[in-house]
């Protein structure tokens, strides 16, 4: 098969499949943005449950005159909704990507006791730089990886 000739069957494709295509075939991606984009897909994957989780636990919470979060069922509370809109897998690559972020020291220094993270990022990434300069400041660290890893290691202690 000439060049030409696959381009001209891959621009018979729908936009969305070539474009793909076009951006796998590049030469591979360097580790660290591999880093990057799969902490970004873990955030991203947070932020839809959040905003599944969100309506459920406010419209339960006001229907049923809930004065305190351990009124509410555990399927309703942050950690444990989890389990019910992730697999295993998700929850563990989830894990794996924040547990490593390395956004700052503060953050590193372990959830449990000990220090999860030892290697703290030269730079930041570019969703931590932008929420800093938009909410505190260059000075605070803004990254929600401890405020999401907290209740998916409670989980796995069976504290929750």
């Amino acid at each position: 098969m000439q060049m030409n000739e696959l381009i001209s069957r891959i621009n018979q494709l729908p936009d969305e499949l070539s474009d793909m295509i076009v951006f796998m075939s590049r030469p591979r991606l360097d580790e660290g943005f591999k880093k990057e984009l799969r902490l970004e897909a873990a955030f991203i994957l947070c932020e839809q449950h959040y905003n599944w989780w969100y309506p459920k636990m406010t419209l339960y919470w006001n229907l049923n005159h809930v004065e305190t979060v351990y009124e509410l069922p555990n399927n309703y509370r942050y950690g444990r909704s989890m389990l019910v809109y992730f697999n295993k897998n998700e929850i563990k690559f989830i894990t794996e990507q924040l547990t490593n972020c390395g956004c700052c020291k503060r953050h590193s220094q372990g959830i449990n006791t000990t220090p999860h993270c030892t290697r703290i990022r030269a730079k930041q990434s570019l969703r931590t730089s932008r929420q800093m300069k938009n909410y505190f400041g260059n000075n605070l660290c803004t990254c929600p990886c401890r405020h999401i890893l907290r209740p998916i290691i409670n989980l796995h202690t069976n504290s929750y």
